[in-house]
């Protein structure tokens, strides 16, 4: 059942405390542990994950002993959420949008995000999300 917009102001702008399955290192069993998540800063979404699964590229990163991989880290991108709350400079999302997080980022301004040919963003390819 989805959150109501009542229930998701109660949290905005405040931190959190949830549940996650965490790696702590490279192939090891998985723990669940509660975390504490802050509230969004600039251009961040802080997502309410209603169901979240492992996949091939999840488990990769998993087991990379080496940079990108690294620990500790909480897997399960493939999921369903709605937005909890945004942070400042977030124009395309607002509370209570549902949304599917992806692994890769895009900028939705390059050639490759602008196509109808591709999904792959050249500007953050390999590059991870700008700080």
């Amino acid at each position: 059942m989805a959150a109501t917009q009542a229930e998701l102001s109660k949290t905005a702008g405040k931190p959190i405390h949830c549940r996650a399955a965490v790696a702590r290192k490279a192939g090891e069993p998985l723990v669940i542990e509660e975390v504490i998540v802050a509230p969004p800063k600039s251009c961040e979404v802080r997502i309410k994950i209603i169901c979240t699964s492992l996949c091939h590229s999840d488990v990769t990163f998993w087991k990379l002993k080496d940079f990108p991989g690294c620990f500790p880290r909480i897997l399960g991108h493939e999921a369903f959420g709605i937005v909890e709350s945004v942070g400042e400079n977030v124009q395309e999302l607002e509370e209570g949008d549902p949304v599917i997080p992806i692994f890769l980022p895009d900028c939705t301004e390059c050639t490759d995000c602008t196509s109808k040919k591709s999904n792959s963003c050249s500007q953050f390819q390999f590059k991870g999300m700008p700080l």
